[in-house]
Parts: C-alpha cells; structure tokens; sequence
C-alpha cells in the first residue's frame, strides 16, 4: 500500500484482510479508502458493493449520499447506491431514488429495481408493469438480456425467466444455452409440451439434428399433437439411424397408428440388453402388454415404472399397463 503503484485490488485485499484477523481496524482503514477514492466512480462501486456485501449497507448509504451530487449521478455510482438501498431493503427509499431519472444504456436495470421494489411492497401490477418496460429497454441486446435472467433468476421470478429464455434463444443464434436450459427446466418439471415446443424451436435453426428430430417426434406422439408430422419423422429418423433410441420412438409411432404388431417387431430386432435400458423398456413392455404377452411385458413395465427419467405421459402407460 505505500507503493506508487498500489491498486484498488491492493486496497480491497487489505480490508478482507483486516476483516478477518483485526476487525477492530476495518472502520479506520474503510474511512480512509473513501476518502481517497471518492472522485472515482468505478472505485466507489467497489466499494459500496464490499460494504454491501459484509452487512454494512447502511453506512454505505450514509455514506454515498454525502458524496456531492454530481458524483451521485454518474454510473456506477447510482447503481451503487441503488444496490445498497436494495441490500438494506429499503423499498421505498429504492423507489424514490430511482423515480424520474433516466440510466441511458442501463435504464433496463433501473426499471427491473424498481419492479422488484414494487413486488416487495405487494402492488404487483406496477411491477409487472415495470418488468415489461425493462424487457422493452432491454430490447435485443444479449448483455442486458442475460442481465435481466440473471436477476429473475435471483429473485425468483420464474415467469419471467421462462420468457426470458425463449426471447434470448429465439433472437440469438449463438445462445444455444437458452434453449437447453428451457429442455432441462422442462425435463425436470415432467412439461412434456413445453419440451416439444423447445425441440421445435431448435429444429428451425437446426433442421438436420438427427436427435431433434426424434425428441420432436416422440413428444409429439405423447402428446398426441401433429401426429402426421410425428409419424414422418419417426420413419425418416429410424430409416436413416437404426439404434435403440430411435426404434422405440418409431415402434410407439406405429402403435399410435393402430399397427403395434410391427412396432413390436421393430423392437423385437434389438438387442436383448438394449430392451432393458430406458425408455426402450417402456415401449417394449407396453407393447408386449398390447399384444396380450402380459407375463412377459411385466419386467419391462416394472423397470421403467422406476425409472426417473419418464414423462408424465410415458409413466400414464406404465400405470395403465401395470393396473395401478
């Protein structure tokens, strides 16, 4: 620190130092720091956020609105402040502080806080309201997206993360992450329709994915939702690749046009190891239980009954099968 060429990291490195071995010298050395930096911005963001994040947000108010009011109204300094008022939650004072102004490039942010101010308050129109218009500031700009996810994602807002995630992977190719973070959430959830509209999605961009193909198919046969498409794709997928993934899908696409004795055989040319794994098993024991082999469908409906890995609709035809 007496060094020329002493950094801010330099500075910051001596408070978590003195945090944790001499807190009785904290305050001393945090009072000199701002006094030393309080002409620079991007510093007294820093700062703050320290303050912030080591139960200190009321002083780091106390402290930020002493500050002249020209320093206030510079970025990140606002968004400093804007943040301890959050961090300390004081809603109100958050609202009145961010009223009428105006945050340029970071305007999205500023009407994001102020929706979140609004839900802690409970008028919960106001912060829609104010969620909508960060999402229109926010417009096509990934940065101020993912930023906008981010913060839905901590305050749990799960709507609006879900919208998030289909504006991000619908406008920006690169985002591929979008698109399998709406497959995982749907995956875990059993939404068996909002997986066939992700795999849809991705099939537009993608048109020659060989697994899109299959996951859109064998959704949409679940679903019982544009069969004619599903059944097109389950034959193309399955003449092209023969494996255990896409003969289940094609053998439930023949059972759901009435021909289940050639879905059964379709399976019945795998491997007998492969018939056990999942889904095969689901189909196979279902289709063994359609054409009355009900001793020998048993053990596959049994083992996919365990499965963790079915959709609501695949776990209804175990069920159905197995009486429950």
């Amino acid at each position: 620190l007496a060094s020329p060429g002493a950094t801010l990291d330099d500075r910051m490195q001596r408070l978590e130092v003195l945090k944790n071995f001499a807190p009785g010298e904290v305050g001393g050395f945090l009072a000199t720091i701002q006094r030393q930096l309080a002409t620079n911005a991007p510093a007294i963001y820093v700062i703050a956020n320290w303050m912030n994040s080591n139960q200190r947000a009321n002083e780091a108010i106390t402290w930020l609105e002493s500050l002249p009011e020209a320093m206030r109204e510079q970025q990140p300094v606002s968004l400093a402040l804007s943040d301890s008022f959050f961090t300390a939650e004081k809603w109100a004072e958050l609202e009145k502080y961010l009223a009428n102004r105006d945050w340029k490039e970071l305007e999205f942010l500023r009407l994001a806080y102020l929706s979140h101010a609004a839900d802690k308050r409970e008028m919960a129109v106001i912060a829609e309201a104010h969620w909508r218009s960060a999402v229109r500031e926010a417009n096509d700009r990934l940065g101020a997206l993912t930023a906008l996810l981010s913060l839905a994602g901590k305050w749990n807002k799960q709507d609006q993360l879900e919208e998030l995630l289909w504006r991000i992977g619908g406008r920006f190719s690169e985002a591929k992450w979008a698109y399998r973070e709406l497959e995982r959430r749907y995956f875990t959830t059993g939404n068996t329709l909002g997986l066939n509209k992700v795999y849809s999605a991705q099939l537009e961009s993608d048109p020659g994915n060989q697994l899109l193909k299959n996951n859109l198919a064998s959704t949409s046969l679940l679903l019982h939702t544009r069969l004619t498409e599903a059944h097109q794709l389950a034959f193309e997928i399955y003449s092209r690749e023969t494996n255990a993934i896409t003969a289940s899908t094609y053998a439930y696409s023949l059972h759901v046009q009435g021909k289940a004795p050639q879905g059964l055989a379709v399976l019945q040319m795998l491997d007998p190891d492969q018939l056990k794994r999942q889904p095969v098993a689901c189909y196979y024991g279902l289709l063994l239980h359609v054409a009355g082999k009900v001793d020998q469908a048993r053990p596959y409906l049994e083992t996919a009954a365990h499965s963790r890995t079915l959709l609501p609709e695949e776990k209804r035809l175990v069920e159905d099968c197995l009486g429950h």
